[in-house]
């Protein structure tokens, strides 16, 4: 247990966030097992919505954790055993403090009040959960006095979330919180990922905001069971789920030339194509709601669209003429679902003791 004398040299408030993203395309090749016999291609980008953690110092000798978005909240003695469940929506940024301790600062725990939020709700497929990770990741690493490289963030958030915590889902999110920016992403069959960003002129990247919708389709999903539905199909052997698989990674190697070239109908036929090519890979992608509001926005002047992340819900991502834009907008909030703006940001995770 920490001494009061050590407790006064911490900080008394530590802030973080990390950037939340989209997928434009390869998502889901990046997910254990496929990933590791063909390997994965991803190409994101992150966005200014963000997860964001804050770190208050306590003297009482208890732990804190609170999720403000989600209403939760635990308090603790310092010397607590801490339970793990999957029922527990704590579970996780519990897991995050426990490793960060166990690792970097000697298994000597610091009594603190933890607290996490995000400008999005649980299931809208912009990687929420691990970009929380990586959040709490981060402050605790200033609030320690520690240093943790971007890559080891990374690699730290994938154990905790994927092994540790035994979470279904793929790799790229946590890279992509802890880099930030719009990268293509490569990870190879025996576990090492590169992350390199793409250098794209300002005037494309103006143009392609100008162009990108997010609809948030007014539910949010559990990603874990249509990620299981997807490991399942590819486990068992069959050839649909395969192929379409392959033809999402395929896809991401045409999407990062378009994005170079600044190539809007190629981008949009490359998003069609993923999304057509991800439906193959689970049932529980898509729905009758889901296929109703991507009919109306096509239909509406949308150059192509997917649902963004694991499906079933969450966002979709659409592409359209700028000039078509507002008309898309209208009859897209007709539907009753929500327009959100897309601004690229390139910082990732990051972290500052307020004053």
């Amino acid at each position: 247990m920490v001494s009061d004398e050590n407790i006064a040299t911490y900080p008394n408030i530590v802030r973080s966030r990390a950037p939340l993203r989209i997928g434009l395309a390869g998502g889901g090749s990046d997910i254990a097992p496929y990933q590791r016999v063909f390997g994965g291609y991803v190409i994101n980008a992150t966005i200014d919505m963000y997860a964001y953690c804050v770190i208050r110092k306590l003297t009482d000798n208890n732990l804190v954790f609170s999720a403000n978005d989600l209403g939760e909240e635990e308090r603790l003695e310092l010397d607590a055993c801490l339970s793990y469940r999957k029922s527990d929506s704590l579970a996780l940024i519990k897991s995050v403090y426990s490793k960060v301790i166990s690792e970097y600062n000697n298994n000597v725990r610091v009594p603190i009040h933890l607290t996490t939020h995000c400008d999005v709700l649980p299931g809208s497929g912009l990687g929420s959960s691990s970009t929380i990770v990586v959040s709490v990741i981060k402050a605790l690493s200033t609030y320690l006095g520690i240093q943790i490289s971007t890559k080891e963030m990374a690699e730290l958030a994938y154990q905790i979330e994927r092994v540790d915590c035994s979470l279904p889902g793929g790799m790229q999110d946590q890279y992509s919180a802890s880099y930030g920016g719009l990268n293509e992403m490569t990870f190879y069959e025996n576990g090492t990922v590169s992350v390199d960003g793409l250098e794209i002129p300002q005037t494309i990247l103006d143009e392609l905001e100008t162009s990108l919708i997010l609809f948030y389709t007014g539910t949010s999903r559990e990603s874990g069971h249509i990620i299981s539905d997807q490991v399942s199909g590819f486990e068992s052997g069959s050839d649909v789920v395969l192929n379409g698989i392959h033809g999402i990674k395929e896809e991401a190697k045409k999407m990062r030339r378009h994005l170079l070239d600044g190539n809007l109908k190629g981008i949009s036929d490359s998003l069609n194509a993923g999304w057509r090519n991800k439906k193959l890979t689970a049932k529980t992608i898509t729905n009758n709601h889901i296929d109703r509001m991507m009919s109306v926005a096509l239909e509406s002047g949308a150059l192509g669209g997917k649902i963004s992340g694991a499906g079933g819900g969450g966002f979709l991502l659409l592409l359209v003429d700028a000039a078509q834009r507002p008309t898309v907008i209208d009859k897209m909030r007709n539907l009753g679902g929500d327009i959100r703006n897309c601004h690229f940001t390139f910082r990732g995770a990051h972290s500052w003791i307020a004053q």
